[in-house]
């Protein structure tokens, strides 16, 4: 759906599309379905604000995928929102392989997505290469 990305709260509007095109890791179309869903419920049936719903809607999805995302990071920067996670739960267990990584989730001037970057490894961005 042109001009919503992924959701829009004000108009009670998921982007299945938008959705259906998240194919990373941390960034992906399950954990996105969760969190828009619960972030709805808490708007519309509980009356919370949109900022208090998203936090909400946030720890939901990272409880259900496993990853650990900080709901204040995802901003839209030049046609693309930044996700990273410093740590990935697997089980139960911290799961190192999977932990410190970023995705790009870009997008077109409709606000479609159109891709999620591979993986990038936190460290490479934090750290100086020797």
């Amino acid at each position: 759906m042109s001009e919503v990305f992924v959701d829009n709260v004000n108009t009670a509007t998921i982007d299945i599309g938008d959705i259906k095109a998240l194919n990373g890791r941390i960034a992906s179309s399950a954990g996105a379905l969760i969190h828009e869903t619960e972030e709805q419920y808490r708007i519309q049936v509980k009356k919370l604000d949109n900022v208090t719903a998203h936090k909400k809607a946030t720890i939901i999805e990272n409880t259900v995928t496993g990853y650990n995302t900080d709901y204040r990071t995802r901003l839209i920067n030049d046609g693309n929102i930044p996700v990273q996670s410093e740590k990935c739960y697997y089980g139960g267990s911290l799961d190192l392989s999977k932990s410190g990584y970023l995705e790009y989730i870009n997008f077109d001037s409709n606000n479609n997505i159109i891709y999620v970057t591979p993986w990038i490894p936190l460290k490479r961005i934090l750290l100086p290469e020797r």
